[in-house]
């Protein structure tokens, strides 16, 4: 007959590797003792051991139920060790189908009342000014019969939805990258003096140089304004800040009441009091979507769930306030799916995330 400490030994082997298959996925604060096990299990399933030695009290003979209860013990361990487990793989399985990363989509309205939808597939669309390609580097235009100066108010409308982004290249050949949630007003063709387009959420600009035509982006209650350089610009209509990061070149923002000349790795905040301002920043955090990665700096919950909702097309809940102002930093592929995105912020934010179809609410861990 097998002692105590032979089921011990085995439950334990058995127990260590069922941890060990999930060793990368899963972090047990201090090791994985059987009281702090015990712990984590009872949180988990709400299992009460107590009413189970109960049970097996009805046992006669007194040492035949103290083995029957410390194997039991042991296997119940063991049991809702690997429940514990499987709940964590079938909510990762729930949100791999449920909550998916972004991908190439846009809307793209036309000045002459047409709506096209566009995405990964190949296509042309023919207007009597232009023709409009999309292909793998997103949309680009070419006009043809251009006469500058006329029908300068005359724009096209790139909407892009949540839980998209899209390239184009403007006729002038500069790059634009929308993210997420962003619209961007351009002309059938650029004015004689200026180049000039309306920008509504986020977009990173590679900017063609041309000393004769400068080039201008609209954004909430200001203007930016720049020759040839490369720059990220922040303007959703729910934030209080429009945000400008440069990382080449040289741009000038400017509102009603001040004007910034930002130089690379230096960035200008407009506040919804009109106060604008700039300061020194590392640049690559704000960039690093355009590249397919989320960055984060020392960055409040709250303002990094404004950012990931967007991109995944979900809604977030807060179940307590305070968890809006934990401050996180850390990074992972923008294509990866959202269960990855959950593993690393209830590991080091010290919070919880509950996912009921595309709402998460968050709270804090108890």
């Amino acid at each position: 007959m097998k002692t105590w400490d032979d089921i011990y030994d085995s439950s334990d082997k058995i127990l260590k590797s069922i941890l060990e298959q999930k060793g990368e996925e899963w972090q047990l604060d201090g090791g994985a003792s059987p009281d702090k096990l015990n712990n984590r299990l009872q949180q988990q399933f709400q299992y009460n051991p107590f009413l189970a030695y109960q049970k097996l009290k009805k046992h006669r003979y007194r040492r035949l139920m103290r083995w029957y209860g410390m194997a039991a013990g042991m296997v119940l361990i063991v049991g809702f060790a690997w429940g514990w487990l499987q709940q964590g793989a079938d909510r990762e399985q729930l949100l791999t189908e449920t909550i998916c990363p972004g991908n190439k989509k846009a809307v793209l309205s036309l000045a002459d009342g047409s709506v096209w939808y566009l995405g990964d597939t190949v296509m042309t669309i023919l207007t009597a000014r232009e023709d409009i390609r999309v292909d793998s580097n997103g949309l680009s235009l070419h006009t043809h019969n251009q006469t500058a100066g006329n029908n300068d108010e005359v724009c096209h409308l790139l909407t892009i939805p949540r839980g998209g982004e899209f390239a184009m290249t403007l006729p002038d050949g500069s790059r634009v990258w929308l993210n997420s949630e962003s619209e961007l007003r351009f002309p059938l063709h650029f004015a004689a003096n200026e180049r000039k387009v309306a920008l509504t959420g986020e977009a990173y600009f590679e900017i063609e140089k041309d000393s004769a035509h400068p080039f201008i982006v609209e954004t909430n209650n200001s203007e930016i304004e720049v020759l040839g350089t490369d720059f990220n610009v922040r303007s959703y209509r729910n934030e209080k800040r429009v945000v400008t990061t440069l990382v080449e070149g040289s741009v000038c923002v400017k509102n009603t009441n001040n004007r910034i000349l930002l130089k690379p790795g230096e960035q200008s905040i407009l506040d919804e009091t009109g106060r604008l301002w700039k300061q020194q920043v590392e640049v690559y955090p704000y960039v690093a979507w355009k590249e397919g990665r989320f960055v984060f700096r020392k960055q409040r919950l709250e303002d990094i769930m404004a950012t990931v909702s967007r991109w995944y097309n979900i809604q977030v809940q807060f179940e307590d306030e305070e968890v809006k102002d934990i401050t996180f930093s850390g990074g992972m592929m923008r294509y990866e799916g959202f269960e990855v995105f959950v593993k690393m912020i209830e590991a080091i934010g010290s919070v919880t995330c509950d996912i009921k179809e595309k709402v998460v609410f968050i709270a804090k861990h108890r």
